[in-house]
């Protein structure tokens, strides 16, 4: 008997959720130490600033600041000093900021079709193991998105910032219980995108999701599916 196969395409919804610590502070540009205003004016200048935080743990304190240069955000670590400061969240494997017409022709008509004309915020590429990953983020009314797409231009995840009382009473009572006294800074809406297939044989259902770079695995657990 030949498999039977039935294919759905599946969205998991995350809401992901930063918080502000007690020793996490966002402040302004006057509050920056001399040196760290030297410094930034030197590795961006013109930059627009649109985030700033001082970020104190064991004792030291780093300044982390967002800025956005020719249409393109950076972020920039810097101790009381001014010396450039590596942040722990900062990735080694290879993110790099790219122009959009440097992105796969199929990424690039995606994205315009979803930007409807509109010029993205940034655009970085990011090597992974089942291919190049595109993120793209951009701005919708008074809502910054982002979306994640192959390199053959399909949608494996996309974003939105939400407001804090836009979301579900069970999800405002976890971030409640969770955020300990911290501030709610953003709330992310998270979308992850993937195909339920159902394939029937010798009598058994078994189901697979697979992503659309083509990574499966089996419905009911995290292991990865065998080509055999």
């Amino acid at each position: 008997m030949k498999p039977w196969i039935a294919v759905a395409l599946a969205v998991t919804l995350v809401a992901a959720v930063r918080l502000v610590t007690a020793e996490d502070k966002t402040i302004t540009e006057q509050d920056l130490p001399e040196p760290v205003r030297s410094a930034l004016k030197k590795e961006a200048p013109g930059a627009k600033i649109l985030e700033i935080e001082a970020e104190t743990e064991g004792g030291s304190t780093v300044y982390s600041i967002e800025v956005e240069v020719e249409g393109k955000k950076k972020e920039f670590h810097f101790s009381p000093a001014g010396q450039a400061v590596k942040d722990d969240e900062d990735d080694d494997d290879g993110e790099k900021t790219i122009a959009l017409s440097e992105a796969p022709a199929p990424v690039r008509e995606t994205v315009a079709k979803l930007l409807k004309g509109a010029a993205p915020i940034s655009v970085t590429v990011e090597e992974e193991d089942d291919g190049e990953l595109y993120e793209v983020e951009y701005a919708d009314g008074g809502t910054t998105r982002s979306v994640e797409l192959t390199a053959e231009g399909a949608v494996v995840e996309d974003e939105e910032t939400v407001a804090t009382d836009s979301v579900p009473a069970a999800v405002a009572a976890a971030i409640a219980k969770a955020r300990k006294g911290g501030d709610v800074r953003e709330v992310t809406l998270v979308r992850k995108y993937y195909y339920e297939v159902e394939v029937v044989r010798d009598g058994k259902t078994h189901e697979l999701q697979i992503s659309p770079a083509g990574k499966a695995k089996k419905a009911d657990d995290d292991e990865d599916e065998d080509d055999d």
